[in-house]
């Protein structure tokens, strides 16, 4: 099914400048598609024309047409960029879910072939704004069409969900705390996994259980002796013979026998994984290296995929007196305060992360960027892992979890949420960048 997707708050606004008591509006949206497998495009919203009444050709409370005069600069916007063309028009009477009218299939019957014509590879829409609701479809087409908006959350603004997927007892206890609507959004859900390490084995065992059915999980390493205290599921016969990626594998069939897992056994920065990220629903960013999570915190703003980055810290003290434990959870997505906004990224250590091997030979400052092994227990990368995952639900399908950035200082007993407002400048999220897709690169380390 293709996906159309808002930036919070872009369609709020698109709603409240096509209110009218009485008269039909109209609007031309320009979407970037973003290919997906064997799932439609998702299109990501790129600008919004928004007439005038000057624009008009004909308005009433039951019919309306803009002036060709009034589209054709965008339509050849979508015809020289590859983008689709989402026609929007009001039924400001209709109080529950609208419904296309006869004379909206007689429109439409026309307009598809007009905007096949002026773009051809990708996919055109209309969408239907009612009193209260919205439907969506594919141009010309019945082919329903699911609108998201991300943001704080991910709102569902029109979610097609199909008559065929049947709910299990296994999930009965959580469907009473969300609902069958949210648990069907789960099981619909692509979740990339980068990092299976302390917090990334615990989140992708948790999402196993809440009914996540398609994984990608991204790891270069084998399992060595130091993870087995934290890594779920990684066993002694798995030292120096095994991927994390197949140790999470594993886990995740154990509970979902029928689950479908694409394995990365990679770096993430190696060319052409981030467009693999990219067309993923959901993201949980479960490792420490600056350079990949510059790459994710990218991906979240330009590609309106919603991402996760959690971490542990532990300043260590063998007599204990002055051992501090730290976690943090917080979510990348338009009006969330970036990894950058925050401070949590070194430029250095970005920069370093992203060389080659013969670069980091000839740089004099690489050394001194060496990282140190740091330490690790299972209950704090668990504990990071399941306040992750709490925030992940309160997102997707909206339980009472408001916080959107939470830090655990767990030697002091204080679990606090933090000021998560980006910074209106910051050149990662700001509107400028956000779900403008693939037209500023991905970074890539291009090893030789």
């Amino acid at each position: 099914m293709i996906d159309l997707v808002f930036p919070a708050p872009q369609l709020a606004k698109l709603r409240e400048q096509l209110t009218h008591r009485r008269l039909e509006s109209a609007a031309i949206l320009l979407a970037a598609p973003v290919a997906r497998d064997e799932n439609g495009p998702r299109l990501l919203l790129q600008a919004m024309a928004i007439p005038t009444e000057a624009d008009y050709m004909k308005r009433s409370a039951t019919e309306v047409e803009l002036k060709p005069e009034f589209g054709l600069p965008f339509e050849k916007i979508a015809a020289r960029q590859g983008w689709s063309l989402v026609y929007v028009h009001t039924h400001p009477v209709q109080k529950s879910e609208p419904s296309f009218s006869p004379a909206d299939d007689r429109a439409e019957a026309r307009l598809a072939p007009y905007a096949c014509m002026r773009s051809p590879k990708a996919p055109h829409v209309a969408l239907l704004l009612g009193q209260e609701r919205l439907i969506a479809r594919e141009l010309g087409t019945s082919n329903p069409v699911r609108v998201l908006e991300m943001g704080y959350r991910i709102e569902h603004a029109y979610d097609p969900v199909a008559d065929d997927v049947e709910l299990e007892i296994a999930h009965d206890r959580q469907i009473r705390a969300f609902g069958e609507a949210g648990q069907k959004r789960l099981w619909r859900l692509r979740v990339v996994i980068v990092g299976l390490g302390g917090t990334g084995s615990v989140v992708a065992q948790h999402l196993a259980h809440l009914g996540i059915d398609d994984f990608v999980l991204i790891d270069p390493q084998l399992v060595d002796g130091t993870n087995l205290n934290r890594v779920i599921g990684a066993t002694q016969d798995d030292v120096d013979k095994t991927l994390k990626v197949d140790v999470a594998a594993r886990v995740i069939q154990a509970i979902r026998p029928g689950a479908r897992i694409a394995k990365i056994a990679g770096d993430v920065l190696a060319p052409g994984v981030g467009l693999q990220i990219a067309a993923a629903d959901y993201v949980f960013c479960c490792t420490d290296s600056h350079g990949s999570r510059h790459l994710l915190n990218q991906i979240a703003y330009q590609y309106l995929v919603p991402t996760i980055d959690m971490g542990v810290s532990i300043t260590p003290d063998v007599t204990l007196t002055n051992l501090q434990l730290w976690t943090h959870v917080r979510l990348l997505a338009p009006g969330q305060a970036c990894l950058h906004c925050t401070g949590s990224l070194d430029a250095d250590q970005v920069r370093r992360d992203f060389m080659t091997e013969p670069e980091r030979r000839r740089d004099p400052y690489f050394n001194k960027g060496v990282q140190v092994t740091q330490p690790a227990v299972i209950s704090l990368t668990s504990m990071a892992a399941s306040v992750a995952t709490t925030m992940f639900l309160s997102v997707v399908v909206g339980i009472p979890a408001p916080a959107r950035h939470l830090t655990i200082q767990v030697h002091r007993g204080r679990m606090a949420p933090m000021d998560n407002v980006p910074h209106p400048t910051c050149p990662y999220c700001c509107e400028d960048v956000i779900g403008v897709g693939g037209a500023i690169a991905l970074p890539e380390r291009h090893d030789a």
